[in-house]
């Protein structure tokens, strides 16, 4: 406690506010030291003092005296305090009670607070006093002359009539006097503050009336040098030279009265410190019970102050808890300083968590002991350490799956079949402990249910239940249905509403967590992978995260696949639609000029689509008039070769039969936009599943017809081989070179710069030319290290 008082007042500032000299002691010399300690001895100031050793302010006899008996009572009692003799800078007598306080630990005398009080003026107005006549006294009074005379304690006697007759030499010296005429005569109430006169002329009445005795009271006097005083008087009746008078014997208390102020200052300050500390400071006593708390205890727990008074500090403690709380169970003197966790039980029965810290201590004055505790409020800290742990589960966790996402990744990359690549998906996320079941589905043809198409693991029964349970109805919220509507992974676990009849049926099979993710490239879905772990809550964000990946992933190496069998296939199918599609920005050009447009080509490029016609029937100039105003467009030049056919670049941000057509794996072959409508030929694989590309391209495009379906031998060029020089690049290289290739940028005379072809493409032109430098050089080295 004395700590945290200390906190605020400085050593320094306490010495400097004292009226009695101190000064700090450290190894018989003073390092500290006030104004009034200095004027004590006739120093200047403090600065004097502090390096001078206490020897040097007492006489021998003195020096002697305080090293025989002072020390030793300092190292036995911590304290001592008495009379003595100093001596000034000028050589004259210095009296005063000097109080002497050890500082350090054990017995040391190493560090004493020193503290002077200069006795020097009342020795001199006691002995003025003593100079004085005495009144007359009987014969038979003299024998006690000089005992009353000389008494340590102030005594007085005064009449109804002549008010004080009589006062001692202390007496005289304490109510401010410096002589005996200076008190005598005086009515006695008018050393008594007024705010206590009516009670003091009460009980003068009573001795003076009634001639009944007042037992001591305590009254606030005021010396005849305006000095406030506080005493303890109690008075007997008499009768004084004929006269009725009263004896008054006056105990001094105005010390006591100081110091207990000075403890109710320090107890306020004390008090106003703990209760500024959010959390709970508590003291205990000896028998357990409180001694001491500030207000966060009566924030927290909502008893009052006297609630607490009265009650057990076991009371605020859950029962099966008690038994760790130090100074409830034991003896306070047996209990270890440690902390310990537990909950505070508030008047609403509400518990909150608590640390506790303690230490025991005592009382170096009385020997009492007492408990001093803190309890801090530990509700958001163990939540927390909770969210910590289950960050610390998760991010485990994510670690595996990422894992097994690596190494499935690491798998599909080196296949080139589709059931392969599904079968070894799902196979890699079975055999691990997190996930129990995986399946790969895709829409049935009449687009309700979800079929499977490979699976691995223990299902439980779950496949047979979606179509038993439901009678071959969609089941309601089925994540499948939602991760191939959205695009996104869809999760049914407890913390999902929406899944309510397809959880109960996973729930009933072991599952209390399920993800379905869909497997696309550029909008097209190739089908969903579904998951199915025993774990609660067990997809978090990052898990959906690393899922979203794998099946965009997934769904580009289907793509990859897909194509590279269309491009090095021996043969062929042609599919052949026609679409009277008016809305399309190539009919409207058509339909605007009474024109036709020929496809040339065609280049993917992030979210654009750049295309090649030849124009039949209208100037370019015109096309490209028409094409700027499109919304559609994002840029339309022209890119004709002089001497040849009309040719016109358009930049799209998006031509939806194009996308359609390379989401299903084949190739847009060949296309005529007339005032007519749009006719165009895909190329698939001769062993593709004709009737699930037209379904799904019709499915797109309601107002698409197809035509016609023919099988054609497919004559597969050596550069386009894998092996062959196009095989040796990227896919950005190769995109970049054939835009280059389309748009005229190797014609002599060119019909495209560089710069041109980067707009195109939303590229920078040093990326472009970055890309065209490497193309060309791996075309180049792969045509020379072939001869």
């Amino acid at each position: 406690m004395d700590e945290v008082a200390g906190s605020s007042v400085g050593e320094e500032d306490l010495i400097a506010a004292s009226v009695d000299g101190v000064g700090i002691l450290d190894r018989g010399t003073f390092v500290k030291a006030n104004d009034a300690l200095a004027t004590a001895f006739g120093y200047d100031d403090a600065d004097d003092v502090v390096g001078t050793a206490w020897t040097e302010l007492y006489p021998q006899a003195e020096r002697e005296r305080i090293e025989r008996e002072v020390f030793p009572a300092v190292r036995e009692e911590k304290d001592w305090r008495g009379e003595v003799a100093g001596v000034r800078t000028d050589g004259s007598r210095v009296p005063h009670l000097l109080s002497i306080r050890a500082g350090g630990t054990g017995q040391s005398t190493d560090r004493l607070v020193w503290v002077v009080r200069d006795r020097s003026d009342w020795d001199d107005r006691t002995a003025t006093i003593g100079t004085t006549e005495p009144p007359a006294f009987d014969e038979s009074e003299r024998q006690f002359e000089s005992l009353v005379e000389r008494a340590p304690v102030p005594l007085a006697v005064f009449t109804d009539e002549r008010g004080l007759v009589y006062a001692n030499r202390t007496a005289i010296a304490f109510l401010g006097g410096e002589d005996r005429a200076d008190v005598l005569g005086h009515d006695p109430e008018q050393f008594v503050h007024p705010a206590d006169r009516e009670q003091a002329r009460q009980r003068i009445r009573r001795v003076l009336e009634d001639r009944t005795p007042t037992e001591p009271t305590t009254y606030r006097l005021v010396g005849l040098d305006d000095g406030d005083r506080v005493a303890e008087i109690a008075a007997s009746p008499i009768t004084y030279e004929g006269e009725q008078g009263a004896c008054v014997v006056l105990n001094d208390i105005t010390p006591y009265k100081r110091a207990q102020a000075n403890i109710r200052r320090e107890r306020r300050f004390l008090e106003t410190v703990i209760d500024a500390v959010d959390d709970i400071v508590y003291v205990l006593d000896e028998d357990g019970q409180s001694y001491l708390w500030n207000e966060t205890l009566v924030e927290t727990t909502g008893y009052s102050n006297q609630e607490i008074e009265s009650m057990h500090p076991m009371h605020f403690i859950p029962e099966e808890h008690q038994e760790h709380v130090p100074g409830l169970m034991e003896a306070i003197e047996a209990i270890e300083d440690k902390r310990v966790k537990l909950p505070i039980r508030t008047r609403d029965g509400e518990t909150i968590n608590h640390e506790f810290r303690g230490t025991t201590f005592e009382d170096p004055e009385t020997g009492e002991v007492f408990r001093c505790g803190i309890a801090r409020d530990v509700t958001e800290w163990l939540e927390r350490e909770r969210r910590l742990e289950r960050q610390r589960d998760e991010l485990a966790t994510l670690d595996r799956v990422n894992r097994i996402l690596l190494e499935t990744t690491r798998d599909l990359i080196q296949t080139a079949d589709v059931d392969v690549i599904e079968r070894t998906v799902c196979t890699q996320l079975a055999n691990s402990d997190l996930y129990q079941f995986a399946w790969v589905g895709e829409l049935a043809i009449d687009g309700d249910q979800i079929v499977p198409r490979t699976s691995a693991g223990d299902d439980r029964g779950l496949l047979d239940a979606i179509t038993t349970e439901t009678n071959g109805d969609v089941v309601e919220g089925n994540p499948g249905h939602r991760a191939i509507e959205t695009g996104n992974v869809q999760v049914a676990d407890r913390d999902n509403s929406e899944c309510t009849a397809w959880k109960a049926i996973a729930s009933e099979c072991g599952f209390e967590s399920s993800a379905a993710i869909p497997l696309h490239h550029n909008g097209t879905v190739y089908g969903v992978l579904l998951i199915h772990t025993e774990r609660e809550n067990a997809f978090n964000d990052r898990e959906q995260d690393g899922f979203d990946v794998l099946g965009r992933t997934i769904g580009y190496i289907i793509n990859a696949v897909k194509n590279r069998k269309l491009l090095f296939t021996d043969a062929v199918r042609e599919l052949e639609f026609q679409t009277a599609d008016a809305d399309s920005v190539f009919a409207n050009i058509a339909a605007t000029l009474d024109c036709e447009l020929e496809l040339d080509g065609y280049v993917a490029s992030g979210q654009r689509w750049v295309l090649y016609f030849e124009i039949h029937g209208t100037s370019v100039d015109d096309v490209v008039a028409i094409a700027t105003e499109d919304p559609r467009v994002k840029r339309a030049r022209d890119i004709s070769v002089a001497g040849g056919e009309d040719r016109i670049e358009l930049t799209v941000t998006n031509s939806s039969v194009v996308h359609t057509v390379t989401g299903v794996g084949g190739s847009l072959s060949a296309a005529t936009v007339s005032p007519d409508g749009i006719r165009f030929v895909v190329e698939v694989p001769v062993d593709a599943d004709v009737r699930e590309i037209v379904d799904h391209i019709q499915a797109e495009h309601a107002d698409i017809d197809f035509v016609a379906q023919r099988d054609l031998d497919h004559d597969v060029s050596t550069v386009s081989r894998p092996d062959g020089v196009l095989g040796e690049l990227t896919d950005r290289q190769r995109e970049v070179l054939e835009a280059a290739y389309r748009s005229g940028y190797f014609a002599w005379p060119r019909t495209s710069t560089a710069e041109e072809i980067a707009e195109s493409l939303d590229l920078a032109s040093a990326t472009l030319h970055g890309h065209l430098r490497k193309a060309e050089a791996v075309i180049i080295s792969t045509l020379f290290d072939a001869t």
